[in-house]
This record gives structure tokens, C-alpha cells and sequence, in this order.
């Protein structure tokens, strides 16, 4: 077979082996509802065919025999045989319209998101409603795998290599790394479909239900959590208590809490037991599932490590950004390291471009695929010419190089050198070399966070700070009204900007109504309180509280969390560093909760009215603890005073 030009590997033809499958009504193959894991599939290397899949559990996957020739080939990545260690890679399958599942989705959905509507200024009250696209709960399947190789010198190639990949909707399917490295190592023994249904069951019988009913209750408020306070637990676990008393009935024996965490192991049936009968696979119902309670089941999770690897990517990408037209493009990421830390950087870059299957540039969505193979590049060729969104791609076969009419820019994560294709490369050529640097400020924000050695959450946040920044500095540049009030916003930050990135929650237009809000407010309030201008000061607190009470979905917390990260007072570029909870009893005066709550001291009895009620707001919430931390203990004892 060829593949655009590339040579192929003799023993890698093309091939469909469907494997064998098995019936839930077989008494002796008792299944487990398939609630956390939809699919276990089961793949080796045949050393005459290739890769192949051998065994899929409970059934087949829709779609395989027609959509997914070379699954296998997705399942034991390109030099697999010459890892001892286990090895963990993802791909994600997309469900088609009529039900059957595919390498690459259909097309983008037809949905407008918030974003969308336009850089004109509109009353919240007119868009108090806001329209939510909802995925079914198999929409998308993220196919997690462990590929494992053992030595065998009866095998002419030295070993035999085998892989499992359990596909579940579930974005932290990090949690499952464990269960499958032991279901692995079991497995290479002897080829047994018993270890695969012993995982299946294992994990399916992990009952969910609070983990899940957490999430759905509260996926606004962990947007405070994810802020990484110290004070996390005394924030999550009365809504844990909350969530437990509405639902008495659900059974907590096999479930612990643990520093903002749930742990959780499996709760066998007497029947489902009778089919797990090695000793070995019994292993898997002692192991624990950790669920985080600080981020939703629907956020890519890692496990590793990637905060320098990300900003390298980022630095060198806003670098040639800088000087080219911004489009969208297709990026091939390649490493000749660990194919998980491949596929974690990849799926890691979506938590700050807008989120995993959001809208990004031109309203399309960023296609993410971890890892792709020979076989399956053709695929992505096709799917390259029906649409023209953004594409990140990780390969570990660097014969993919070889192919820039495809890629726009090829990134080596071991070397860290960005290479433009010819296409791009002669576009840089028009610019000058002393071309005033958009993306500077991104770039030394970025540089300093390289250099400090900080955690994710620090970036994460810093980059929320950052796009506030930005869109500040947007809003007062003149050329806004000579633009089409129909642009999106997002679009005109990312040609202006240069950076990719985004959180798509600024960017709603209610946000934007109260960054230009909270702007002109800490304006005046900088100032020495005797040139304070009360009549701006009354119509800023006024269009708060209006938010605050208006039927927004997650009004407080995004309130909160644009309080926290408010660019009130930015000498330097420095000051962007998000700070946490690296404050004194006393406060940060340029922290936005003393900023406003200053207000208290205010003579004017209307605006101090306003400023009573909404504290009170505040203070009422379950977020209380964290806003009272951030406060100077002078400002509380004098607020609750007048409560």
C-alpha cells in the first residue's frame, strides 16, 4: 500500500481483522452495564499481517468494518517493539449520523456559540437565555491505551507486542491508567479474553453517581476551584454534603474523600464475580479510581509533567506567528520519545485553546489527533480537503516530514525547532525583521513562566489574566468601530494578537459588558478617594448587581473569578503572574476584591448600599471562604459591621 508517497513497512499491509467479540446473553460472560467504559478492545502485532485486532468486548464497535480498516494500526504505534516498559497513546472515534463510529467527525456542528453574536454592545437582560449545544454520552469516544512488548525467542521478530484501549466519553480517562496497566501485564501472558472482561467489569462496576452528580451540579463553581486555593476543601466538601442529602439512597461504602478527591474502588455482584476468576485479574477490584472534585470529568487530565514543553511550543509558535497572516493551520507535533507524553501534549494544548471540540477560529472547531500512523494518514488528507480548521497533529514517525503539503508548520517536542513549510516561509519574507512585535507582551509573560518553573494551574490562570489584558487593550483601540458589528470577537483577537490562546468564557459578551464595567470602576478607585467620581461609581455598581441577578448560567463564579483575575494595575508585564493565594492577611490593594470592597468607606450612603448588598451576595454563597480570604481584614470587620 502506498500512502502519499511515503514508504511503507513490508510487514504493515492493509487489512481488517475484525477479532472475536462477545455476547452479553452467554451466562458464562456475565457483562456489566457499560456506564464509565463503553468498549475494551484488544490488539497484537502479527508478524505476517501487521496490526490487528483481536478481541473487542461487549461487541463490536459500530462502524469498524467499514469506517476503521486500520484500528490496529492506532492501537500498537509506530516502535512499540522497542519499548520494555508499558507505552500509553489515545485516539478518539466520532459517532456519524447514522450511528456508526469513524476516525475524523462528520463535519462541524451546526450550532452558534455565544461568542458569535457580534462585537455590539447589548443589555445582559437580552441574552439572559443562552443557547447550550449538548453532546449524547457516546458522541465522542477517547480510546485509551497501553501497548506492552515482552521478549519471546520462540517469535521471529524477538517478542510479541499487544495493546488494550478501553474508549469511554470520559476526558479524564487518565483515571483508568492504572486498571489498564495491570489488565496489560495479565493479558501478555497468555491472550485470554477473561482479562478483558475483567476490566470491563471492573471498571463499569464503579458506581459514579455521586462523582457524577457533582460535576453536573457544579461545573460553574469549579471554575473557583481550579483557582488551587489552599482553601479548596472547605469549599468542595459542603457541596459534597449538599449532594449527598438529595440523593440518599446512594451507597457510600467504597467511597473516601481525599484532599478535594474522591476515591473509589468496585463493588463486585456475586454474579458478575463468577467471571473473574484469576487471581491476577481480582487485583483490578482492589485498585481505587481517583476522581478529582477540582475539575470536570468533560476536562482533558493529565498525569504528567508538561508545563515546559507547552510554553516552548507556545513561544516558538508566537514567534512566527508574528510575522505571517494569521489562518488556520495544520501543525504536525512530532516526538521520538514516549508516545504518552505525545498524546497528553496534544490533548493538554486544548485546555488552552478554547477547550476540547469548541469553537475557535472562523467558528470552526481545532481537530486534535494525538497520534496518527501511515495508515491512517490518508484519512486526514481526504478530511484536509472538505475543511480548512485548525489541525494538531502528533506523529512519532518522522517520515511524516516528508509530506509539507500538508503541514503548515512541523514541531519537533524533543528539540523544540519550529519548521514553516515553503508556503509559509515565503510569506514571512514580506515582512521586515524589525516589524513591531505583536505577540511581545505574550511572549515575555510566557518566557517569565518558563522561567519560574511554575505549575499549570499558575499558567492556566496567568493566560485567563492575560486575555482579559488583551481585551482591554482591544476594546480602546479606534479601529473597533470601523469593523463589521457582526465580526466575532474571538477572530479579531486571534488575527490581532497573534496567540493561540483562548478561553472562550471572556470572550461571551456579557463577560466583555463587565470587563469594560469593572474598567472604568477600578479606574476611579486607583485614584485617591477624594477624586473619586460617584456618579460612575453608582452606574458601574448598578450594572453589577444586575449581573449578579440576572439568570446567567454560573453568573457568581465567572463574577468571581473575573474579581480574581482582574488586571487592575499593570506596571510591567511581570504583574500578569497570577499570584494565588501568595498574599497576606492584609491584602493586595491592587487585588480586585479590595479594589471594590474599598467602597465601603465610601461617604455616599447609596453607593456604600450598593456595595452592602452586593456582599452580601457574596458572603452568601459557598464561595464565601475563598472571597473572605482575599479581603483585608480592616475592609471585612468594617463590611460585616454594616451587614
Amino acid at each position: 500500500m502506498e500512502t502519499k508517497g511515503f514508504p511503507t513497512t513490508p510487514t504493515r499491509i492493509k487489512h481488517n481483522h475484525a477479532g472475536s467479540e462477545i455476547s452479553p446473553k452467554s451466562p458464562a460472560m456475565t457483562l456489566q452495564e457499560a456506564r464509565s467504559v463503553k468498549y475494551v478492545i484488544s490488539a497484537e502485532f502479527d508478524n505476517k499481517i501487521g496490526a490487528v485486532v483481536r478481541h473487542q468486548i461487549p461487541k463490536r464497535i459500530p462502524g469498524f468494518k467499514e469506517n476503521l480498516p486500520h484500528l490496529g494500526e492506532l492501537m500498537i504505534p509506530n516502535h512499540s517493539e522497542h519499548y520494555t516498559k508499558e507505552d500509553y497513546s489515545v485516539f478518539i472515534l466520532y459517532k456519524s449520523p447514522n450511528g456508526k463510529y469513524q476516525l475524523l467527525p462528520d463535519d462541524q456542528d451546526e450550532f452558534i456559540p455565544d461568542s458569535s453574536l457580534g462585537l455590539q454592545h447589548i443589555s445582559l437582560n437580552e441574552i439572559n437565555t443562552i443557547f447550550e449545544y449538548k453532546n449524547h454520552d457516546d458522541d465522542i469516544l477517547f480510546f485509551y491505551t497501553v501497548t506492552k512488548k515482552i521478549e519471546d525467542s520462540n517469535d521471529e521478530r524477538g517478542g510479541k507486542v499487544r495493546s488494550i484501549s478501553v474508549g469511554t466519553p470520559l476526558r479524564n480517562f487518565i483515571i483508568f491508567k492504572h486498571h489498564i496497566t495491570i489488565a496489560i501485564q495479565n493479558y501478555m501472558l497468555d491472550n485470554q479474553l477473561s482479562h478483558l472482561l475483567a476490566l470491563f467489569n471492573t471498571i463499569n462496576s464503579i458506581d459514579l453517581t455521586l462523582y457524577n452528580q457533582f460535576n453536573k451540579s457544579f461545573n460553574d463553581f469549579q471554575k473557583i476551584t481550579q483557582l488551587n486555593s489552599e482553601i479548596n476543601n472547605r469549599l468542595i466538601l459542603p457541596k459534597l454534603r449538599e449532594t449527598l442529602l438529595s440523593n440518599d439512597s446512594l451507597d457510600t461504602e467504597n467511597i473516601r474523600y481525599k484532599s478535594c478527591s474522591l476515591e473509589q474502588s468496585a463493588i463486585i455482584s456475586n454474579q458478575t464475580q463468577t467471571t473473574i476468576e484469576d487471581p491476577m485479574d481480582k487485583i483490578l477490584t482492589k485498585i481505587p479510581l481517583h476522581l478529582s472534585l477540582t475539575s470536570s470529568s468533560n476536562q482533558i487530565q493529565t498525569d504528567l509533567n508538561l508545563t515546559k514543553l507547552i510554553l516552548n511550543f507556545l513561544i516558538k509558535f508566537s514567534t512566527i506567528l508574528n510575522l505571517t497572516n494569521y489562518k488556520n493551520f495544520n501543525i504536525m507535533i512530532y516526538s521520538s520519545q514516549s508516545t504518552d507524553q505525545l498524546c497528553q501534549f496534544i490533548l493538554s494544548l486544548s485546555k488552552l485553546f478554547n477547550g476540547f471540540n469548541s469553537s475557535y477560529f472562523h467558528n470552526d472547531k481545532i481537530l486534535y489527533f494525538p497520534l496518527i500512523d501511515l495508515y491512517n494518514f490518508d484519512s486526514l488528507i481526504e478530511y484536509d480537503k472538505k475543511f480548512q480548521n485548525t489541525k494538531i497533529i502528533g506523529t512519532n514517525n518522522p517520515i511524516m516530514k516528508e509530506n509539507p503539503d500538508f503541514y503548515d508548520f512541523w514541531y519537533d517536542l524533543t528539540t523544540f525547532e519550529m519548521i514553516p513549510n515553503k508556503s509559509v516561509l515565503r510569506s514571512l519574507e514580506f515582512f521586515e525583521k524589525d516589524v513591531f512585535i505583536k505577540t511581545q507582551d505574550f511572549l515575555d509573560i510566557s518566557t517569565n513562566l518558563l522561567k519560574g518553573s511554575h505549575d499549570f494551574t499558575t499558567i492556566f490562570n496567568t493566560y485567563q489574566k492575560f486575555n482579559i489584558y488583551e481585551i482591554l487593550k482591544i476594546l480602546k483601540r479606534n479601529d473597533i468601530n470601523n469593523e463589521s458589528s457582526e465580526i466575532d470577537l474571538k477572530d479579531y483577537y486571534l488575527k490581532m494578537n497573534k496567540n493561540l490562546v483562548l478561553f472562550d468564557w471572556i470572550f461571551e459578551y456579557k463577560i466583555i459588558k463587565l470587563i469594560e464595567t469593572l474598567e472604568i470602576l477600578f479606574k476611579n478607585l486607583i485614584k485617591s478617594p477624594e477624586i473619586w467620581i460617584n456618579e460612575k461609581i453608582l452606574k458601574s455598581l448598578d450594572i453589577i448587581l444586575e449581573f449578579l441577578s440576572s439568570n446567567i448560567k454560573g453568573h457568581l463564579e465567572k463574577f468571581i473569578l473575573l474579581i480574581e483575575l482582574f488586571p487592575i494595575k499593570i506596571g510591567k508585564i511581570d504583574d500578569l503572574l497570577y499570584q494565588g493565594d501568595d498574599i497576606d492577611e492584609f491584602g493586595n490593594p491592587y487585588n480586585g476584591f479590595n479594589c471594590l470592597f474599598q467602597l465601603i468607606l465610601n461617604k455616599d450612603s447609596e453607593i456604600r448600599t450598593r456595595v452592602v448588598q452586593l456582599y452580601n451576595i457574596l458572603k452568601n454563597s459557598q464561595s464565601s471562604p475563598f472571597i473572605r480570604k482575599r479581603i483585608n481584614v480592616f475592609l471585612l470587620m468594617a463590611l460585616d459591621e454594616c451587614c
